[in-house]
Parts: C-alpha cells; structure tokens; sequence
C-alpha cells in the first residue's frame, strides 16, 4: 500500500501546526510525534498480547499512584492503570489538565513499563509540546491517521516521512542515507535469514529496515508481493508468508542489532522498527568508538559474542573524539577523526568471512595522514576489498552537498580478484535541492548487475578495454599511490574519454526543434487578423454576468506555505507562470477546461488548464457559467487581453473589470480568433525550448571541435 497524500498531508499539517505553535524544532517535533504513535498503538498491542497469551497480564491493569494529585479524577492519590489508554486520556482530556496529564502522569507510567520489557524509548523522556491548544490538535490530527488501522508497512513509511523532513545533521556530522542508496547497498550485500546484521552509527534504522524488508521480498510468495511508491519510485515489497513463525521470530529477535549516540536517535530507530511490528530488536545507546564491548556486555544485551555476518553504515563524516576517550582497540595511530575510528572499529566487529557497505566521505579515500593510510592499508591487505562506488555530488542532498563513495569488503583474507572501480554519475534523482525529484538517468542499475557478476565484466573489460563509467584494478597497484583509493587517481590510466560524437545527438535535437520553429512560423501570416470576419456586434454581455470566480478563500495559499516541488503548481498574481507548488491536495481546483487567472493587484491575465492551487493575495479564478457554453473560455482570455484597464497602484482592480462587455460572436469566428493566436503561443514555446538548450549544444559542439588537439 502506497504512503498516499492524505497521509502526507496529515503529517505536514501536523508539522505546520507545530511550527506555527511556536515549536519550530524539526528533530524534538519528530521525537514527540514517535511517543504519540507509541501511545496510539500500544493499546492494540496490549489487546492482541491478551487474545495470544492466557498469562500475559494487561499493562492497564491495577493502580497508578499519581504523580501530581492535581491529576486525579476523585480525589484519591490512586488512578486505574486503564486511564492510560490512548483512547481514554486523548479524547476525553483537554487545556491545561490534558497537559498535566501527559506530563506528570503518561510518560512516567511508560517509562516504568519500559522498564518491565516493553521497548525502551522513554528513558528520560518527557513532553514538550506543553501548549494546550496545539497538544490539542496535534493529538486529533494523530488520531485521524487511524494507526491501528494500518498495516506495519504504511505506519512505518509514515513514520520515515516525519524522518524524512529532518534536514539537520549532529554534531558528529551524521546525515540522513537516501533511502534509495540504503536500498543499493542492501541489494549488493544481499543478506538472508539467519545471519545477524548491524549498524553502529543507527540513526532512524534505515539500513536495518531495508534489511528486513530485503529479507521479507525473498521469502514472499508471488501473491505475497506487491509494489509502493517510496520517494517517487516504485519498489517490490514481501509479506514474508514463507517464513514460518519460527523463522520470524529469528528476524526479529535475533538478526537487527544498532547502536546510537544520541538518545533521540534511538527512540527514532526504536520507533521505525515498532511501527514496522519488530518490537525485539535492541537498538542500544551507546558511543561504540568509547566503550568497551566485553562479554559481559554482550552477554547482557544478547549481542553475538564473535561478531556480526554483515555490517551497514553511514558513520558520522566529520568530528572528533577526545583522545583520552577512545576505546583502545580502535585506535588508529593518534588520530580523532571519527570516520577512520568508526571503520576500525567496524573491521574488529565483522564476524570471519563477513560482509560490510560503508558509505565514506570522499576525503577519506586519499587523505595522506598516517592513521588515513593505515586504515586504507588494512582494508587492502587485511581484508578483501570489493568495490568502491563513486557516487555524484548532490547524492545527500538536502542534507548535505558533500561528495561520497561506497566501500564494500570481507572480512577475510585478500583474494586474487581484482577491485571493482564504478563512477555514478546518475542516481535516478536531480542533484540538487530537490533530490526527491525521480530522472530517467540512473546509472546505480548497471553497477548493481556488474557487482552482481563481477567476474563476467571483468572478463568483459580485459578483452574490450578502457570504458567509460567502470574498470577493475590489481589490488598491487595500491601500494605503489598510498593506498589511495579515490577512482580520479586512477582514471587517466583507465577510464577512457568518451568517443567523439557528442554533439550528434543534440545536434539532431536542435535540428528538430529548428525544424518545428520554421513549420511555426511558416503557418503564422501575422497579418491573417485582418481577414478574420469581425463587425460590430449588438449582442454583448457583462463580464460578472458571463463568469463566476471560483477562488474562494479556504483555497489559497500563503507564500511561506509554498513548496519548491510539490504535486500541484500554485497560480498567483505575478509575473511567474508558477510560483510554487503544494501537497495539499484539499486547496486544489480541479476541472476539465482552461479557466482565467486575474490578478486583482497586478491586472495580470493568464490561461491555466487545473489541476492547480491558487496563492492568497489578489487572485481570482473565472470559468463560464453553464448557460453560457457557446462562449469559448479561450475566446474571451484573448479578448480580456486588449481590455483597458486603468493602474491604480497596489489596488483592487476587479471593479474595472467586471463592468466590461463582451461582444457574442458566432463560434466558428471564435475558433478562427483561438487558432490564430494558438499558432503565436505554439511559436513562443518552440524559440523558448531551443533557448533553453544551446549551453548544452555548445558544450557538446566544443567536445568535438577541440577533441583531436587535447
């Protein structure tokens, strides 16, 4: 089931209303929202646990000794434990007693059921959406996405929508993986049931949920499988019916494991995987590169005593640690930067013959400290490295403009294959602001297909030569460039030049477009007005009496609520065409025809075919009345386009206009005034599509004119 708009919608409301509230933190406004979810559900959680287990005892059940007496619904010190179900306490509270409610009396009552072995996500949690007219609504919103209705895919892609809205980073420098780079690297190590996975740097658990779901779409059925749309693509999802309740037991008791620094990191994590039905996994705070993981450690928290089969991670990029707190076998030379510490620490995790994908920042890979070289010589001739992916700059946006590359190895003895170089230079997403926008370039598939097989293409590669995105190289050659590992140190050796021919293909396309442009301008005699046949007409009508405005405030937009990308582009008053775009699919107008824009402030006349939103100042939206079909909407925007309407400045300038007549003509006169300047627009596109390509066309014509003398 795709996380559809309603859904989406809901939770951007739910984020507006707290920013408004004056609660503009993202990551505290993402952390309260998973204790909700938590509240929301844990009652139907509590249910099902009654219906399976005749000995299981009811977390609503017996006393609660109040807090705060202020709390108490009769005067006594005491409250029935069943006054803390959500659909009790949520609904029937309200002001200032439903936040001294929350306050003093839930969170404590779920931190010391946390205690007891339900999921520990309330250690020091406390609330702090502490305003009772928002903490009113946040809660009926939250009500409103029906929780418990939902199966454990869409509540947990829910919920890594509120993730996904987070654009900061800690102070480690730990970003947010795009959920499509986790996908890849799941799919290259392929994990299955029965080994043990894990993440040291876990931030919301994103890479153990893609393991899960990875495990789950191989033991699916084929009526077991169904596709969703996740940012803006379409991914294969498996329900697991394969797996017997033994074997789902094992996947979620004993095979995700992950550790995070900080705490709100880990309710996040805790949370993801709750929603998502794995409610034994242990997500555990600790700061790996700090502390000592002995057996009694291991033995506590039921982690595997030699090691983890795989290893996923997007360790903090950048930061330092205390030198005098580093854990002494992860110490590399004297160095404090994190990204080095953090591999070190992941080779002494691996189990023998284990698997790691570690996203790096591209530093990393030829950075000539000592600790940096060490930590590459290890890796080379240690262990058994793979491949290193190159990915393009802008793959971590929003969060982060910083390039990166993907490493994967074994944690075993060097074999005699060679490294497997791969230079992305497309993932499937603009690169830039707007990285949730899908592009037909994708260049991740063909890398997966040749890590997948990377003997053939080896093979492939020997006997054809330099090619243009990948090769292989001797792990010998390392040695000889201090381990470097960065692909441009080797790329003039072994990456060819693309052919010249570059400029054929947009060549031909301008071509094109410049054969269209004439075919335009060839059916355009500007001068065909003249024999258009229009007299003086007697019947004429009042714009206000031909038109009826369909903009009616609950529709419009403010400017601050305008989204850079977005499903519906928002019409307003100025110059723009689009001026921006929404989600909100409760303020689009809808339709089959074209209606008119007019600018109330600007007397500003535009054309637009819905679906569209409208913005908030000065914009009115006129379709025909149904009694007056024989008049073409386009006939009138054309003639509207001459109307004398006089500038008053920053006024209102609808009284001008609604007073204007428009003369009836017979239809095919309108048709005949509609083709003509239909032609003129059809012009203005073409000459504007060939503008808009000449950098490239130039670009490419330079590759060829200069190639042979480089």
């Amino acid at each position: 089931m795709s996380l559809n708009l309603e859904f989406r919608n809901k939770i951007d409301q739910i984020r507006k209303y707290l920013y408004g509230g004056g609660f503009p933190n993202p990551l505290e406004n993402a952390v309260q929202l998973s204790y909700f979810f938590y509240f929301n559900l844990i009652e139907k959680i509590d249910q099902n646990l009654i219906l399976r287990n005749k000995d299981y005892k009811s977390i609503f059940s017996g006393k609660w000794k109040l807090k705060n007496k202020i709390n108490s619904f009769n005067d006594n010190d005491k409250i029935d434990c069943d006054k803390f179900r959500w659909s009790i306490w949520s609904r029937s509270l309200s002001g200032e007693k439903l936040v001294t409610f929350i306050r003093d009396e839930v969170f404590p009552f779920y931190e010391i059921q946390s205690l007891n072995g339900f999921h520990n996500i309330f250690e020091r949690a406390k609330l702090s959406i502490d305003e009772p007219v928002v903490l009113v609504q946040v809660l009926k919103l939250v009500n409103e996405l029906n929780l418990d209705e939902q199966n454990s895919d869409t509540k947990g892609d829910l919920f890594e929508y509120v993730i996904k809205k987070l654009k900061t980073s800690g102070e480690l420098g730990q970003y947010r993986t795009p959920r499509h780079i986790i996908d890849f690297i799941i799919d290259v190590i392929n994990p299955k049931l029965g080994e043990t996975i894990y993440d040291p740097a876990v931030g919301t658990a994103g890479f153990l949920v893609s393991a899960s779901n990875h495990i789950k779409l191989k033991n699916s059925s084929k009526s077991g499988i169904s596709e969703t749309e996740i940012d803006n693509r379409i991914i294969k999802r498996g329900i697991g019916d394969k797996l017997s309740r033994k074997q789902f037991e094992i996947l979620n008791q004993h095979t995700l494991y992950g550790h995070d620094v900080d705490p709100d990191m880990r309710r996040l994590a805790s949370m993801n995987l709750r929603l998502r039905d794995f409610d034994k996994v242990k997500i555990l705070k600790e700061n790996v590169l700090t502390h000592t993981f002995d057996n009694n450690y291991k033995n506590k928290f039921e982690l595997p005593s030699d090691g983890f089969n795989i290893i996923l991670a997007n360790p903090p990029f950048s930061g330092e640690i205390d030198g005098d707190r580093i854990e002494e076998d992860v110490r590399v030379f004297d160095t404090k930067q994190t990204v080095v510490l953090f591999i070190q620490y992941i080779i002494n995790s691996l189990k023998t013959n284990g698997r790691c994908g570690i996203v790096v920042p591209d530093g990393f890979l030829s950075t000539n400290t000592k600790a940096h070289k060490e930590i590459r010589r290890i890796l080379i001739e240690e262990n058994n490295l793979i491949a290193i992916i190159s990915l393009p700059a802008g793959a971590f946006q929003p969060y982060t403009p910083q390039k990166t590359s993907l490493l994967f190895f074994e944690k075993k003895k060097p074999s005699n294959e060679m490294v497997l170089f791969f230079n992305v230079n497309n993932d499937g997403y603009l690169l830039n602001a707007n990285h949730d926008i899908p592009v037909n370039d994708n260049d991740l598939p063909e890398a997966l297909e040749i890590l997948n097989d990377r003997n053939k293409y080896c093979n492939i590669w020997k006997n054809e030569g330099l090619n243009e995105k990948y090769f292989f190289l001797d792990k010998k050659n390392f040695k000889n460039h201090k381990y470097n590992l960065h692909l441009f140190n080797y790329h003039k050796q072994f990456i060819k030049r693309p052919d010249k021919g570059k400029s054929l293909k947009p060549i031909q396309s301008f071509e094109n477009e410049k054969n269209i442009l004439i075919k335009n301008v060839s059916k355009i005699n500007l001068n065909q007005f003249k024999n258009i046949k229009l007299k003086k007409e007697k019947e004429k009508i009042i714009f206000s009496d031909l038109t009826e405005n369909l903009a009616k405030n609950n529709l419009k937009i403010l400017a601050r609520d305008y989204l850079s990308v977005g499903q519906f582009p928002i019409i307003d008053q100025g110059q723009n065409m689009i001026s921006g775009y929404t989600d909100d699919e409760s303020k689009v107008i809808t339709g089959e025809s074209p209606l008119i824009i007019f600018g109330d402030h600007t007397r500003k006349f535009k054309l637009i075919k819905p679906p569209f939103s409208i913005g908030a100042d000065g914009v009115k939206v006129f379709q025909i009345k149904t009694k007056f079909k024989f008049i073409k909407i386009e006939y009138l925007y054309y003639f509207l386009k001459q109307v004398f309407i006089p500038n008053t400045g920053y006024n209102r300038h609808y009284k001008f206009l609604k007073d204007i007549e428009i003369p009836i003509v017979k239809k095919e006169v309108q048709e005949d005034i509609i083709k003509y300047f239909t032609a003129i627009e059809e012009l203005k596109l073409s000459v504007n599509k060939m503008s808009d390509n000449t950098d490239e066309i130039i670009h490419n014509i330079s590759y060829d004119l200069f190639y042979d003398i480089q």
